[in-house]
């Protein structure tokens, strides 16, 4: 995600947490050893109290919900919370959810598809979990015929909601055939309206990977692009630091240097104005919590306003 007058940030996120017990290990173990930013769980899925239990303990974990409308394995399956009739068209003739989003979006009723949503996200508030956004299990809420939906319950519940600038940004859209690209700029344009914050990309991991290769290629891309810019822009802080040092010194102000410190609560990056200057530190939030309202995960802002 990108913000004006900013470098790339990264949100390592692990998605499909209460799935099974290996990924609420996984996302445990990744997230004590500060790899992992983010995780979204599935709250219909049977490993989903375990997951709650761990997250109601440990309140530092960043867990959102990970919007479910499908149940894709051929033998291991989930229902949706609400019990909906055949009618609503969010199921199977064994009551789970379709595997695919493709009989999702020709079948399911969108006033069931809110009602089903929102429980997934008042369950995860009652089970202890701090929820700290919303995103989609495989891209199903960002379709065309949900996304009001999703941007709607972001709005409603104060929570970040994960949508790239475009679809092809977006890897997960393999899940999303037939979805063009003007349609899904008709969601984008309504969560910029909304206040939220856009990434630039999610990447996802090719499943199929095989172990001979050490890294995706896209990752591999996108973190050496960051790199380059995070040092370009360390180098434009430290000629404005140096230009600007002697006029700051005779106002009193204090010149912050390019080491992270702390300023109410978040980490104050770059060159700013000391506090007898009267001018807002630049500052980067340092998690996907809103704080004040803002809505975006690691959203940069100037003086408390998204950017």
């Amino acid at each position: 995600m990108n913000a004006a007058g900013s470098s790339k940030r990264i949100v390592l996120h692990e998605d499909d947490v209460g799935m099974c017990h290996g990924a609420n290990s996984a996302f445990l173990e990744l997230s004590g050893l500060g790899v992992c930013s983010s995780g979204a769980v599935m709250v219909p899925c049977p490993w989903f109290l375990e997951m709650a239990e761990s997250a109601a303990a440990n309140p530092a974990l960043d867990l959102g919900v990970h919007l479910t409308l499908n149940s894709e394995k051929q033998h291991y399956k989930w229902r949706p919370l609400t019990a909906p009739s055949r009618a609503a068209g969010l199921t199977d003739e064994f009551g789970f959810f379709w595997p695919d989003v493709a009989t999702t979006r020709r079948k399911a009723v969108p006033q069931a598809v809110e009602a089903e949503l929102r429980a997934q996200i008042d369950t995860a508030y009652r089970a202890g979990i701090d929820v700290t956004h919303l995103d989609a299990h495989m891209g199903a809420a960002l379709s065309p015929e949900f996304c009001n939906i999703y941007i709607k319950l972001g709005l409603e519940y104060q929570l970040p909601v994960l949508l790239t600038k475009t679809l092809s940004a977006y890897s997960p859209n393999d899940n999303l055939v037939g979805v063009t690209e003007e349609a899904f700029q008709r969601g984008v344009a309504l969560a910029r309206a909304g206040g939220f914050a856009i990434f630039d990309a999610a990447i996802q991991t090719t499943w199929g990977r095989p172990r001979s290769r050490p890294i995706e290629p896209a990752y591999k891309a996108l973190i050496d692009g960051s790199r380059l810019a995070r040092r370009t822009a360390d180098r434009r802080h430290r000629h404005e630091a140096v230009a600007r040092g002697a006029s700051r010194s005779a106002l009193g102000g204090a010149i912050i240097n390019n080491s992270p410190r702390q300023h109410r609560g978040r980490t104050a990056i770059g060159v700013g104005k000391g506090p007898q200057s009267g001018h807002p530190i630049r500052n980067v939030s340092r998690s996907s919590r809103p704080e004040n309202g803002a809505r975006g995960i690691g959203t940069a802002t100037t003086n408390g306003r998204i950017r």
